[in-house]
């Protein structure tokens, strides 16, 4: 125990998902190349939306609340 997820992904709703690489760091917003996939429509971030709360309702992750 005592791991933590470490995906960068952000889901709006069941129509808008973004998935990314990216970090807040100066190196990140100076340096590095970070990329980053916005994804709309149903499919992907429909998907995405129902597995985190999935991973959220059998307590794999918990809901950040901010």
């Amino acid at each position: 125990m005592g791991g933590r997820v470490h995906a960068r992904i952000a889901v709006a709703d069941h129509w808008t998902a973004l998935v990314s690489s990216a970090n807040l760091t100066g190196h990140a917003l100076t340096k590095n190349m970070e990329a980053g996939l916005l994804g709309r429509g149903e499919d992907v971030p429909g998907r995405l939306h129902d597995h985190l709360l999935y991973l959220v309702s059998t307590g794999a992750i918990e809901e950040a609340l901010h």
